[in-house]
């Protein structure tokens, strides 16, 4: 007889690694009620968690926003992320980890008074690397707008709704990713991506304070010691990266993927080194 291949499949949840097709979440879990928590997409090649330090520095950082108080620390995370990585057989590819953390039980209402433990779920996937390789195909969202206003802008919570919506309207257009406008109709980022876009010898980035979640990606890019080129973070229009001599989408799983056309019309495509060295 054949295996379930969920049954040799793991996670990690609330302190125990157990089959994925055994995980449950309780339905008074405030995370599926009420998206009251956070998440955390890191990459692992031949078993190594990528940029893991500052992966939890941000998983750390909003947990505090959302006053979510767990007690994680950093060296227990990272084991928890190993045993997971040998246990799924992981070791020799490339995984993309994912943490989520949420406020967990508690009773109706809004207010999380009573909630006594968070719940924590750790998955551990293979991932293929290869569709990077093509140049990426972007929209500019006309469905939603990021509130630059709110603190979830910042932050990777698990009220994804805006996002969902505008990475339905890039795919229905038959593009890979969506930018978000904010409301002074100003590029925040990507669904799940920061943007870059190069002019002349300078990049530009959108500033937090546009509304601009802060990848780990976009943290290692501005904090280069000597990149090719001068990278200054700066308000961008549409017109802005539409006139850009290149575009450029990053997250941790993608790393730097430049941009081939913006809202259906081709655009300049720069090689990753010529714009930003070696990183």
């Amino acid at each position: 007889m054949s295996q379930n291949n969920n049954s040799s499949h793991y996670v990690w949840l609330n302190n125990r690694i157990i089959p994925e097709n055994s995980a449950h979440i309780s339905k008074e879990d405030r995370g599926f009620l009420l998206g009251d928590g956070v998440f955390d997409t890191m990459a692992a090649i031949q078993g190594q968690p990528i940029e893991a330090e500052l992966h939890f520095q941000r998983l750390s950082e909003n947990c505090a926003i959302m006053n979510l108080n767990t007690g994680y620390e950093q060296g227990r995370w990272l084991q928890q992320i190993e045993e997971l990585i040998n246990k799924n057989n992981l070791g020799h590819k490339y995984a993309s980890i994912r943490t989520t953390i949420t406020r967990g039980r508690g009773q109706r209402g809004l207010l999380p008074a009573k909630c006594k433990s968070p719940t924590i779920l750790i998955t551990a996937k293979a991932f293929d690397p290869h569709f990077m390789a093509r140049p990426a195909r972007v929209i500019i969202s006309t469905k939603t707008r990021r509130n630059e206003g709110s603190p979830l802008s910042q932050i990777k919570s698990l009220n994804y709704g805006d996002n969902i919506i505008a990475r339905m309207e890039a795919a229905e257009l038959g593009a890979d990713e969506a930018l978000l406008l904010n409301n002074k109709s100003l590029i925040s980022c990507g669904t799940s991506s920061n943007v870059f876009i190069a002019v002349n010898d300078e990049v530009y980035t959108p500033p937090l304070s546009d509304g601009v979640l802060n990848g780990i990606v976009r943290r290692k890019i501005l904090s280069m010691a000597a990149p090719k080129s001068k990278i200054i973070e700066k308000s961008i229009t549409a017109e802005d990266a539409e006139n850009a001599k290149a575009v450029f989408i990053t997250n941790s799983l993608i790393g730097i993927r430049p941009v081939s056309h913006l809202n259906g019309v081709e655009i300049p495509i720069a090689e990753i080194s010529d714009i930003f060295g070696d990183i």
